[in-house]
């Protein structure tokens, strides 16, 4: 392989950090096409701390906030408050931070990599993976708490690797506050940092005189990180993990009482040894495991939610794929102390995802094994470069520009299924509809004394909220009430059924409605006689999403 001096490295890098921050930033504000009601969320709980301090149910300065009955890391609505300062209460403006944040992990990666690895051409090449990656540009696209983590990971990393080296009290302080930060970010990082922290405790252990020493202040970090953990699941954000856990959900249980009323012919004990919670449980563990390592998630189709997927692309490229075996038969084959912390950080940090169950296999809960992988890829790439045969070939240069072709090729591929085809694929997963709904409600708002809204194509008041810049003032004072089934604020009230007006017709077609009310029901309802179509709203694919209609008097 060509040598690559310092000067060039550092020009490759910016290219490559620069590319990777153009492909992410081009036309944020419209691709994906529609805004996530967790964007929204995001957005709009910036919006109400930018404007009263407050989050939108009236709680001064959150380290979490509650949205949708959920708990998030607040740490990306902070971030967010300053582009929506100066750039307004927007998509793009929301957006921002995560582009901004996944285009820095770019760099990250490549200072990890070259301390860990003393080899620039890997650092570069990894650099370049993530820079490329499917996955990681379409995260970054949208409203991503998880790349704040991600990023606050890597450099959580990098400063376990001073401290791995020099056992030095700033690296301490530095590793704690960019851990706290992760789990500001993220919830699921309260778990991923005390892992990291453990890989590289792990691989600091000597031998010395038949006793084993470790780094101690790397365990101090790990004890700190428990601590905040802990701290953070006691303030709120232990619901949502209770909510995944597969000990919370029922099917699994449900599936062994079934076989133990199969088994009633059978010796107790033989059923107890083949039915029980170890087993089960144990085998549902396993079943998840198994989908995060398949080529259908990696390189085909990828995984959940829905809403994130690109039609007919996985998360990373095929070509990729033989890269990465390559790589880990190296650092298996060498042992090498360095390469195999990345093969420890992408199976350790997948185990809490393992006890999940809610959209399997996901995207979001396992973004921090990415890094990992994209180093490994770049091993086995710079493996095979090198490689004595394939250097003293004359089909070199042949073997490299096949390569490049496929390169360009796949991630041209993958551009298109991004801009074109997931632009109209399923919009209602992005509640893309929303966003001509919200402008047409406000047209119609000073001619009705209420709006009934139906809730079938998710959660409308939050869009409400943030496209119509809602005062977050005169929301919090109303009680912060959300879209609860038959509630409301101001003139807006939600039902849980898809036809507001006409989910009963009698015999003349009539619904029974109220005079002066506008009704918002979902697309595929039936427009009653005593009812009167001023809109139908479209998904991007041209089915309709809503219908608003005027009740007429009979």
């Amino acid at each position: 392989m060509i040598y690559i001096n310092k000067y060039k490295i550092r020009i490759f890098l910016f290219l490559i950090v620069l590319f990777g921050f153009l492909i992410r930033v081009y036309s944020l504000s419209n691709v994906p096409n529609g805004f996530h009601a967790d964007e929204a969320a995001f957005g709009y709980n910036a919006y109400s701390i930018l404007q009263t301090g407050k989050d939108e149910y009236g709680k001064s300065f959150p380290i979490v906030l509650k949205s949708f009955g959920d708990y998030k890391g607040a740490l990306y609505a902070y971030s967010d408050v300053p582009f929506i300062a100066t750039l307004g209460l927007n998509p793009f403006a929301v957006r921002l931070p995560s582009v901004i944040f996944s285009t820095f992990s770019i760099f990250l990666l490549f200072i990890l990599v070259d301390k860990l690895t003393k080899n620039k051409k890997i650092a570069l090449i990894s650099s370049f993976l993530l820079a490329i990656s499917p996955w990681d540009i379409t995260i970054s696209r949208v409203t991503g708490d998880v790349i704040l983590g991600v990023f606050f990971g890597l450099l959580l990393s990098i400063f376990l690797a001073k401290l791995y080296e020099n056992n030095s009290l700033k690296w301490l302080f530095f590793s704690i506050l960019s851990g706290l930060m992760a789990i500001l970010s993220y919830a699921p990082f309260r778990f991923y940092v005390v892992i990291l922290s453990f890989i590289f405790l792990l691989f600091s252990i000597n031998r010395l005189k038949n006793k084993f020493i470790f780094n101690k202040k790397i365990a101090l970090v790990i004890l700190s990180f428990i601590a905040l953990g802990i701290f953070y699941s006691l303030v709120g954000s232990i619901e949502r993990f209770n909510q995944l856990s597969i000990f919370s959900n029922p099917q699994t249980k449900l599936v062994m009482e079934e076989q133990i009323r199969e088994d009633k012919l059978t010796p107790v004990f033989i059923t107890r040894a083949f039915h029980n919670k170890i087993i089960n449980y144990g085998r549902t563990i396993l079943f998840n495991a198994q989908q995060y390592f398949t080529l259908d998630f990696l390189a085909l189709n990828g995984g959940y939610p829905q809403r994130e997927r690109i039609p007919g692309v996985g998360l990373f490229y095929l070509w990729e794929i033989p890269f990465l075996l390559i790589g880990i038969y190296l650092i298996l084959k060498t042992k090498n102390k360095r390469g195999l912390i990345f093969i420890f950080w992408w199976i350790l940090l997948l185990i809490p995802v393992f006890l999940t169950f809610d959209e399997i296999p996901n995207v979001h809960r396992t973004l921090i094994i990415l890094p990992a992988i994209c180093v490994i890829i770049a091993l086995g790439i710079n493996e095979t470069l090198n490689y004595k045969i394939l250097n003293k070939s004359k089909i070199y240069k042949s073997v490299v520009l096949i390569f490049l072709v496929l390169v360009i090729y796949e991630f041209s591929y993958f551009l298109h299924q991004y801009y074109v085809h997931q632009d109209k694929h399923q919009s209602w997963y992005r509640g893309e509809a929303y966003k001509e709904l919200i402008p047409q409600i406000e047209k119609y708002y000073p001619n009705y004394k209420k709006i009934v809204i139906t809730k079938s194509n998710g959660s409308p008041y939050i869009y409400i909220l943030f496209l119509g810049k809602y005062d977050p003032r005169l929301y919090q004072s109303q009680g912060s009430p959300r879209d609860l089934d038959y509630t409301g604020f101001d003139k807006y009230y939600f039902v849980p059924h898809d036809c507001p007006l006409g989910a009963q017709l009698d015999e003349k077609g009539l619904a029974k409605g109220s005079q002066g009310f506008l009704y918002i029901n979902k697309g595929s309802c039936k427009t009653p006689a005593n009812g009167k179509l001023l809109k139908t709203i479209f998904w991007g694919d041209g089915s309709p999403a809503f219908k608003i209609i005027e009740y007429l008097p009979k």
